[in-house]
């Protein structure tokens, strides 16, 4: 439970699509002895800040950096996130966002216990969240009401109705949700609201390999799952961890490409009624007619299209297209007849491109995936197919139960989809040693392959690792945590 101090958001300050992304997260007196200020993409500014790799001694705190900021901006409420930052020993922890928005945590009384939580917008205020806990560190309510309350509150709400949702491809777009119940004074709802509306809803990969999110994880699962903040997890409790987590994983990649690629082909597919009707059109039109200047070039049509099917009939999403035969046909017909071949193949051609087009995105993130994943394994592949998913088989094409995978290509398959998952759902992906279980040749090239399988996407990595070979490799995204002493 908590206290809110709202303020008016100006129309101009709502977020665009693409939304905020973490630039500078700030930490004072972290444990008592370290204070940071991490520029995402890393101490050099130049570099791009779709990456930022945080190393340093045993100690410095990597970990519970990622987990503040994971803590910070998700808005769940019976998460416990609320509860986890009063139990984190610090002064002050803060992150500033792309849009000029910063949201600050300070401590009121010593390293642990009741906080305060400030949003600020170009300096300006947006709202304030007083945190009061017991012994027990348990959230309580508090707070302090004022004449302004009920309008700046209203107001702060209006401008949180602006969620992200997304289209039939997988793409964001916007929408506007009511909401439903107006918070009172003495709770926290306006707060998280604000943090619901910046879109960036964080995934957590955390060290004992469960997959963290708001958006993924119902409240029963995490009864039953371990904490983050228990502690490190046996070598056992991980490999059953991962096990667990592999499985679900998959399961939840393969409904998302199948919605996907239904999507594309719904979206793309030209029913058979208005393919006719074209060409009946084309047929009632006169000798001069466009069809006409375009029958030139109809071959060389049909052969792009049927060179660009090739790589979407691999991955099963539209029929094998008899090229062969239709090229073998087409110079053989003349006169009347190859105009009426014609007047069919055009509206023809153009249902298939509109059904490649509309499937592209589908396609190229698939084969990325899949180019991906099969560049590290040896002896083994993954596969897709629309109705069966992804599927891993190995060289006698016989199916590989994921359970039968070694360690390191476990974590591998849950790091890559998991990268997927939050490609559709997130804009942060923080992972803790994404070199677990990877051996060095694999641990070389996996921010690569996490990089390319989210291409073209806003999605940011903060990783933190002590693996030299990941850091030899991303020299130019390195934010060192060295301890700075406060005492």
């Amino acid at each position: 439970m908590a206290s809110v101090e709202g303020r008016v958001i100006d129309e101009d300050q709502a977020q665009d699509e693409d939304g905020p992304s973490l630039r500078i997260v700030e930490v004072d007196e972290l444990f008592g002895r370290h204070t940071y200020r991490i520029r995402m993409g890393g101490e050099d500014a130049s570099s791009s800040d779709r990456l930022t790799l945080l190393y340093g001694d045993n100690g410095c705190g990597k970990t519970t950096v990622l987990q503040m900021v994971w803590h910070l901006l998700s808005p769940a409420r019976q998460s416990n996130h609320r509860t986890a930052i009063a139990r984190v020993p610090f002064r002050r922890f803060a992150v500033q966002l792309s849009d000029g928005a910063k949201i600050e945590a300070t401590k009121s009384d010593g390293l642990v216990g009741n906080y305060s939580i400030v949003v600020t917008n170009d300096g300006r205020q947006v709202c304030k969240v007083n945190y009061e806990v017991d012994e027990n560190i348990s959230i309580r309510a508090s707070y302090e009401h004022s004449a302004a309350f009920d309008s700046a509150l209203d107001s702060l709400l209006r401008a949180a109705e602006v969620a992200y949702g997304r289209d039939k491809s997988g793409r964001r777009k916007k929408k506007v949700e009511a909401v439903e119940e107006k918070p009172r004074p003495n709770d926290d709802r306006a707060y998280l609201d604000y943090v619901r509306s910046l879109g960036i809803s964080p995934f957590f990969l955390a060290d004992d390999r469960n997959i963290y999110s708001d958006d993924l994880v119902s409240e029963s699962d995490r009864v039953v799952r371990p904490s983050i903040d228990r502690g490190v997890p046996t070598p056992e409790k991980m490999r059953e961890a991962v096990a667990r987590e592999l499985s679900t994983c998959i399961g939840r990649v393969n409904e998302w490409l199948r919605q996907l690629t239904l999507g594309g082909q719904n979206q793309g597919s030209v029913g058979a009624n208005s393919i006719y009707l074209e060409v009946v059109e084309n047929l009632a039109l006169e000798a001069t007619n466009p069809i006409e200047e375009e029958s030139m070039g109809v071959e060389e049509r049909f052969r792009q299209v049927a060179e660009r099917t090739k790589d979407f009939e691999r991955l099963g999403l539209v029929p094998k297209l008899d090229s062969e035969r239709f090229a073998a046909l087409l110079p053989g017909l003349k006169g009347e007849r190859r105009q009426i071949a014609e007047g069919v193949l055009i509206p023809y051609l153009s249902s298939l491109q509109a059904r490649l087009d509309a499937l592209q995105g589908a396609q190229t993130l698939i084969r990325t995936f899949l180019d991906q994943v099969n560049s590290f394994l040896d002896g083994k592949y993954v596969i897709f197919h629309p109705r069966l998913g992804l599927r891993i088989v190995d060289e006698d094409a016989v199916r590989v139960d994921p359970v039968m995978l070694s360690s390191g290509e476990r974590q591998l398959m849950l790091l890559l989809c998991n990268t997927l998952l939050a490609r559709r759902n997130s804009r942060l992906f923080i992972i803790d040693e994404p070199e677990l279980s990877l051996n060095v040749k694999w641990q070389r090239h996996i921010l690569e392959a996490l990089l390319a399988c989210t291409e073209g996407s806003d999605v940011q990595f903060i990783v933190a690792t002590h693996s030299v070979e990941i850091i030899t490799g991303h020299m130019e995204n390195l934010a060192h945590l060295g301890a700075v002493d406060v005492g």
